[in-house]
C-alpha cells in the first residue's frame, strides 16, 4: 500500500520571492505492515500531471511494481492505472 499526499508550505525562491508550493509525500507499507518513506517532491502545485508524469514515474523507475492499493484523496485513478495497471 502506498499512502500519496501534499502539502503545501511557504518557500523562497531568488527569482520569485515568497510563494507556498506543493509537497509531494509518498508513504509505503510494507506487508510486514513496516513504514517506509518513499519520497518528497516539491513542486509549484498539485497537479494530476505532477504526480503522474514525475512522482508515480519515479518510484516505477526506482523499482516500485507490485501496489495492491494506493490510498489518496487527489490524483485521479487513470493518472495511477497508467504507471501501475494492477494497482487497486
Amino acid at each position: 500500500m502506498i499512502y500519496l499526499d501534499a502539502l503545501f508550505v511557504k518557500v523562497l525562491r531568488p527569482e520569485a520571492g515568497i510563494r507556498k508550493e506543493a509537497v509531494h509525500g509518498t508513504l509505503g507499507v510494507t506487508q510486514e505492515e513496516r513504514r517506509e518513506g518513499l519520497g518528497f517532491y516539491l513542486f509549484p502545485e498539485e497537479s494530476a500531471r505532477v504526480w503522474g508524469s514525475e512522482v508515480l514515474r519515479d518510484l516505477w523507475e526506482r523499482g516500485v511494481r507490485e501496489v495492491l492499493m494506493f490510498v489518496t484523496d487527489d490524483p485521479p485513478e487513470i493518472t495511477i492505472r497508467r504507471t501501475f495497471p494492477g494497482a487497486g
